[in-house]
């Protein structure tokens, strides 16, 4: 991986499709909004799963290392976690 900035999203897209996307078993769904100067990444499994959360830790520290002026929020939930209680589908 490139030490390029971020300012293009696609950057961020393939390298998290590849990163924690593909290479990380159980992960159902990679989210990232980009914000004023930081970038959230929520990382979808389908259940508490400690040896995917460690690899998906270990996959966010590199993108840190990689891109140091970037300000980034990660979140791990699962697919329970990701609907807040109490929301209604339509």
């Amino acid at each position: 991986m490139t030490t390029e900035t971020l300012a293009a999203p696609s950057v961020l897209v393939d390298w998290l499709a590849e990163e924690i996307g593909s290479r990380i078993p159980g992960v159902k769904c990679v989210l990232f909004v980009e914000k004023a100067d930081t970038v959230s990444v929520w990382t979808v499994l389908p259940g508490f799963d400690r040896e995917s959360r460690n690899l998906i830790y270990q996959a966010e520290g590199r993108l840190i290392d990689a891109h140091p002026e970037t300000l980034f929020d990660f979140r791990v939930v699962t697919s329970v976690d990701a609907v807040p209680h109490g929301a209604i589908s339509a």
